[in-house]
């Protein structure tokens, strides 16, 4: 069951979301905040509805720690990964930091060697620096320790 149109207009006012005057939000900009809002509030899951074009737009944004946080518990791996190859340097970057914050299990879980591969192509050091980490927390293997990373570290 949906909220009245009033509490949608109140997380409106109270979340830093884009007017147009008159009590009134562009609509575009703030009703992934305001659903985000309204799922924090009440406790249930927005991210289980979204597909990939909604996780692109919010990873399009500037994310906050709590932001971050609670993608991490949210949007799956599956999700995230692909994002990480995103042309937009922040859609990937915060990807990345989203990964890192999922539990270890869960990273562990994530293509070590196209980790690498990403680590050793992207010309962007955040986007590196974020990798690295995740790639810090997989288990390795003499066996799966690649000799052109060592040579690129």
């Amino acid at each position: 069951m949906f909220a009245p149109w009033s509490i949608f207009q109140e997380i409106g006012r109270n979340s830093e979301l884009t007017s147009l005057g008159n009590g009134k939000y562009h609509a575009s900009v703030c009703i992934p905040r305001i659903m985000r809002n309204f799922a924090v509030s009440n406790n249930w899951s927005v991210f289980g509805m979204w597909d990939n074009d909604n996780i692109l737009q919010v990873l399009c944004s500037s994310l906050g720690g709590a932001d971050v946080r609670t993608l991490a518990k949210e949007v799956p791996c599956s999700l995230l990964l692909p994002r990480l190859y995103d042309e937009d340097i922040r859609v990937a970057r915060n990807a990345a930091w989203v990964l890192t914050h999922k539990p270890i299990t869960q990273i562990r879980t994530l293509p070590y060697n196209d980790l690498i591969d990403l680590i050793m192509a992207t010309p962007d050091t955040s986007l590196r620096r974020l990798t690295l980490n995740l790639v810090e927390k997989q288990e390795i293997t003499e066996e799966s320790m690649r000799t052109d990373f060592l040579d690129f570290c």
